[in-house]
């Protein structure tokens, strides 16, 4: 892999992969790719047996994955840099980052870091290998280096001395032993929360059929992502993408109160896994949530796996913070984590300067990073040179998920 890696780098990084004629034959190239999609559906979504309609369109689904992570790998040759720049939450002192990126600054980032929004200065560029020096150049205005690149590009974060970590960590659910076993093991809150479930004596049904599809993502999903997320430059699936994954064979859960859809999550059946995609609730209404509906949506994929005999419930990504309220919701149904496979993008996190800004930040954003083997441990950062025992043990209960390898206490 490494050989192939070394060819690959010294192909790419001929200077007429940089010109602009270059990037616009392949936008070109995935622009053709999305505007024959609606054809592709209104084709095939005839064809029979349905068995043959579902490989096909899976197959057309992953070749475009494949071609969309190689223009990403191609265009993450040559980074951009910039300076961001703004107050830090904790300490009310500036805070400033060299981010190398082609992407935006994240704007999840943003929120865990800067007391509004920062200033972002472009300031060159850098190819992936020259990261080492990066950081010698701008040493002395910047406090720590931030990098956003693809995974494939893991080593060269290692070789400059970064603390690598995932965009997204996966949640999954253990559903291979009986139902009373898994609901046993919850945490108490949660199992206060299923009570509340069955107490409003939800209901669900699951269906394939296409105008409530087109109803769940109208009503249900869009309003509630973006109430929750907010101004944002994530990527938001349209109703055509959508409609794609129906035809692949995804499916619809809708869970019902008193007559009327009120929540739902868009799923996969894949072998031994149900993979929930997309959730959300109707109007993305607050009061709902409150209510427990969107709770009813994972109880009820518990009890969907049991009947189905599956062995696991993908409940889907978060961020890799531990403090995180999306990363807690989903631990507390008795999640383990592992590797987010559809979101293959890293950070790489070097420390230049270790002002009190930056201290905080870190102190206050505990988060689960990659090793040297690209196994997942923990980061936790300290201002102390050493922890006694209690403290190591309230960190250790405090951060304990399935599936971190270890957790590194680092003292700042």
């Amino acid at each position: 892999m490494e050989g192939f890696t070394f060819v690959v780098s010294i192909i790419f990084s001929i200077r007429f992969f940089n010109h602009l004629v270059i990037y616009s034959y392949v936008e070109f190239i995935m622009r053709s790719l999305l505007s024959i999609v609606n054809v592709i559906i209104l084709f095939f979504s005839k064809v029979r047996p349905l068995r043959l309609k579902q490989y096909f369109f899976s197959f057309m689904f992953h070749w475009y994955l494949y071609v969309s992570h190689f223009k990403s790998l191609l265009f993450q040759i040559r980074l951009n840099i910039s300076i961001v720049y703004g107050i830090e939450k904790h300490t009310g002192s500036m805070v400033r980052f060299l981010f190398v990126s082609n992407e935006k600054f994240p704007l999840f980032l943003m929120n865990l870091i800067y007391n509004g929004k920062p200033t972002v200065k472009k300031i060159g560029k850098e190819y992936i290998w020259g990261l080492k020096k990066v950081d010698k150049m701008y040493s002395d205005d910047v406090d720590a280096v931030l990098v956003s690149c693809d995974q494939f590009y893991y080593r060269w974060l290692c070789k400059s001395g970064m603390y690598v970590f995932p965009h997204l960590v996966d949640m999954v659910l253990d559903c291979s032993i009986g139902i009373n076993e898994i609901l046993e093991g919850l945490p108490r809150s949660t199992k206060k929360e299923i009570k509340k479930v069955k107490k409003r004596k939800y209901s669900f049904e699951v269906t394939s059929d296409i105008e409530k599809v087109t109803m769940f993502y109208q009503d249900m999903y869009l309003p509630t992502f973006l109430k929750r997320i907010g101004e944002t430059d994530m990527f938001i699936p349209d109703l055509l993408s959508i409609k794609y994954l129906l035809e692949m064979g995804y499916e619809l859960m809708l869970v019902t109160y008193e007559g009327k859809y009120v929540c739902g999550g868009f799923f996969y059946h894949y072998k031994d896994t149900l993979m929930l995609k997309y959730s959300g609730v109707f109007e993305g209404n607050i009061d709902l949530i409150k209510n427990r509906a969107h709770s009813a949506v994972y109880y009820f994929f518990i009890i969907l796996a049991q009947d189905r005999k599956v062995k696991r419930v993908d409940l889907g990504g978060a961020r890799p913070f531990f403090n995180d309220g999306l990363f807690q919701y989903k631990k507390k149904w008795g999640t383990i984590i592992e590797p987010y496979s559809l979101v293959p993008e890293v950070f790489g996190l070097k420390i230049l300067n270790n002002s009190e800004s930056l201290k905080q930040f870190l102190i206050h954003n505990p988060f689960i990073g990659l090793n040297e083997k690209n196994e997942m441990v923990g980061f936790v950062f300290v201002d102390k040179d050493e922890l006694s025992d209690e403290e190591k043990e309230h960190y250790e209960k405090r951060f304990d998920v399935p599936g971190i390898h270890e957790l590194r206490f680092i003292t700042l």
